[in-house]
């Protein structure tokens, strides 16, 4: 027998013999476990959501005294004399392989293809 069996077999068992207990009680005792068990969650919920409130105060708090004084600070703060040296310099795109220019008569020679496969070959020959 797996274990998921034998499991599913131990708690078929133990809700068989919870509910012949259950049943077993008198009416005047599950009414008074009932009105115990309301009670003590309606204690717990109480005492869940209180112990939050003041932490959650304590971080709002901190929380807006930080931006308070964030804004502060950057607002002394000296800035840039000239906006233009407050901007990141360009990255200098340049090409992997530089691209020859040619003249108006020249063009014929960018059509020739195989022109440009022996200029590749030749690499930095001269």
């Amino acid at each position: 027998m797996s274990d998921e069996t034998r499991e599913r077999e131990f708690l078929s068992k133990t809700r068989t013999v919870l509910d012949a207990a259950q049943d077993a009680i008198d009416p005047a005792t599950r009414t008074r476990l009932r009105a115990a068990r309301a009670t003590a969650l309606a204690a717990a919920s109480a005492r869940r959501r209180s112990r939050w409130v003041p932490a959650a105060g304590l971080l709002a708090a901190a929380s807006a005294a930080l931006v308070a004084v964030a804004v502060w600070r950057a607002a002394d703060a000296p800035g840039p004399a000239d906006p233009i040296e407050a901007m990141p310099a360009p990255i200098a795109a340049t090409p992997a392989e530089p691209i020859p220019v040619a003249a108006a008569e020249d063009l014929d020679l960018y059509l020739d293809l195989e022109f440009f496969t022996w200029l590749a070959e030749q690499g930095d020959a001269g």
